[in-house]
């Protein structure tokens, strides 16, 4: 393809246009757009979120720690995705920048608890020795139960009739389960290599009283807009085709 495209150029004129037809070329184009967008957006993913997590924790061992467990993440998905014969297809090309998001929410929150309850600790005089062993028994739970509804989501996808849908399915779910392994394995020891930064948040009891609380009014309308919005769930294509 790349001769072909060369002598195209050569021979190429303003008042002699020539292009290039074939599958053998469609398909060269596919796989270049595939590996462009899976580079692009993989790189987007670990600037942008990555920097951001730099900025919130300010700890070189704690952006280290997450920038490693969630590249393993989607090193070992690829892997494992290949080993089972699986290839990177149109829809699954993002499949590197979803693994690393949902593994980072994990990471985020084990973080935020782990810096919360060594914050409790300094004000109470009761510093836990294991911080990082407390934070992970506290994220446990929910990170759990948000991991089999993300693997619950994208298992939907496996029983449509689109090939590449279902593709999406089988790494989602795969990944989903790749990036809560990663996180509760390969994470706690960079949490306990790192030192929490002193914090001047203050916990405050929230007001009992449901409508003294802010944007209860803003709460509700979004609540109402949604459940009329939800009324139009009948009539989504759920089995779109994508050759239409």
């Amino acid at each position: 393809i790349k001769r072909i495209e060369q002598i195209m150029h050569e021979l190429d004129e303003k008042d002699f246009r020539i292009h290039i037809a074939g599958p053998p070329y469609v398909v060269e184009m596919i796989r270049r757009s595939l590996a462009h967008d899976f580079w692009y957006f993989s790189l987007t993913a670990v600037v942008l979120f990555g920097l951001t997590m730099a900025a919130m924790f300010r700890s070189a061992r704690v952006f280290l720690g997450m920038l490693a467990t969630c590249a393993s993440a989607v090193l070992l998905t690829l892997l494992l995705q290949s080993m089972f014969g699986k290839k990177i297809g149109i829809l699954t090309v993002n499949l590197g920048t979803i693994v690393f998001v949902v593994a980072l929410s994990h990471l985020v929150y084990m973080t935020f608890n782990w810096q919360t309850l060594a914050d409790r600790g300094h004000r109470l005089g009761k510093e836990s020795p294991n911080l990082a062993g407390d934070a992970w028994r506290m994220t446990l739970p929910p990170s759990f139960w948000s991991m089999i509804c993300a693997s619950l989501g994208f298992g939907s996808l496996l029983i449509v009739q689109a090939k590449p849908l279902r593709e999406l399915g089988f790494g989602g779910v795969l990944g989903t389960v790749v990036a809560f392994i990663c996180a509760y394995v390969m994470y706690p020891p960079f949490l306990r290599w790192a030192v929490p930064r002193k914090s001047k948040l203050i916990e405050q009891e929230p007001p009992r009283a449901f409508w003294s609380r802010r944007f209860v009014l803003l709460s509700l309308g979004v609540i109402l807009v949604s459940a009329g919005l939800g009324l139009g769930l009948t009539k989504v294509n759920t089995d779109p085709s994508l050759l239409d």
